[in-house]
């Protein structure tokens, strides 16, 4: 599985499956029912994922609220047929999740385990996507503890996924030691892939590690180019702010979408550079307005 791939997998709609319901529709009608409603919701759901969740001012978007709603009245109406039992909930748990509502989405995401039609690779993806919504909820040790029950098939299928997201648990409550140990495991791990380089370069930027931070995301830059926009995050931090820029540019240059998207959830971070010339030309970027 590609690094991108695996992304989407574990942070988008995971294992929706409506290529396989397609079947459905040559059976009973509502099966055939079942199919046009999730595939409406996912529809529904990836645009809202793709949309920010709130303006400028904290206002929650309508639109996207209303994309969201309009997927749960789908899914309802998808449950009262008492079919696709498992994707419906795991849509419910991801619904859950843009709403906001963790604790909701990891009762979904457990309760789509147990259907009777969930795939094993399915099962899989819902019971990482249970233990991050834990972690979100502020449920540390229940998510570490939903990860080490299933470590096995999820190391099996995920290669260190696990192990990089239980590093961010840890550092999010303190436990940095064992959160560094985790990482290394990882930096240490022949068979780790890009992805997994990219994503243990974060987490150690995240923790302050600037040194294995970079030296990670430097190795990787090459194949995996948002790891320019991390590096640039860390220059800029370093007040390195030329260098910082030229990563960034390098990174707009390849991943526009993902970079600018990124700006924005960053805006925090950038603010002190925000009205200098060369940012706004990289990131296009108004210049404000002369005062009067």
């Amino acid at each position: 599985m590609s690094p991108n791939r695996r992304r989407v997998v574990l942070y988008g709609v995971a294992a929706v499956a409506i290529g396989g319901l397609a079947a459905l529709a040559c059976r009973e009608p509502a099966e055939a029912d079942a199919l046009t409603l999730l595939g409406g919701a996912d529809v529904q759901l990836r645009l809202a994922y793709g949309m920010p969740a709130k303006d400028r001012d904290g206002r929650p978007f309508s639109s996207r609220v209303d994309l969201i709603n309009a997927a749960v009245g789908n899914l309802e109406r998808c449950e009262r047929l008492g079919v696709a039992q498992a994707c419906t909930a795991e849509m419910r748990g991801f619904a859950a999740s843009l709403q906001e509502d963790y604790d909701g989405a990891a009762n979904w995401y457990a309760k789509a385990q147990e259907c009777a039609d969930v795939g094993t690779e399915q099962k899989d993806v819902l019971a990482f996507n249970q233990a991050r919504m834990l972690a979100k909820a502020g449920k540390a040790d229940a998510a570490l503890a939903c990860f080490s029950r299933h470590a096995v098939a999820l190391d099996q299928r995920f290669g260190h996924q696990r192990t990089i997201e239980e590093a961010g648990i840890l550092a999010a409550v303190g436990r940095r030691p064992e959160a560094e140990k985790r990482l290394a495991m990882v930096a240490q791990a022949p068979d780790a892939d890009v992805g997994e380089r990219l994503r243990a370069g974060e987490a150690y930027a995240a923790l302050g590690a600037v040194a294995e931070a970079s030296a990670m995301l430097t190795q990787v830059a090459a194949e995996a180019p948002f790891a320019n926009y991390l590096l640039a995050k860390l220059k800029l931090r370093q007040g390195e702010v030329d260098s910082g820029l030229d990563l960034l540019a390098a990174a707009v240059k390849a991943l526009p979408t993902e970079v600018k998207r990124a700006l924005r959830e960053d805006a925090h971070v950038w603010s002190a550079v925000a009205s200098d010339a060369r940012y706004q030309a990289i990131t296009g970027t108004p210049s404000a307005a002369p005062a009067r």
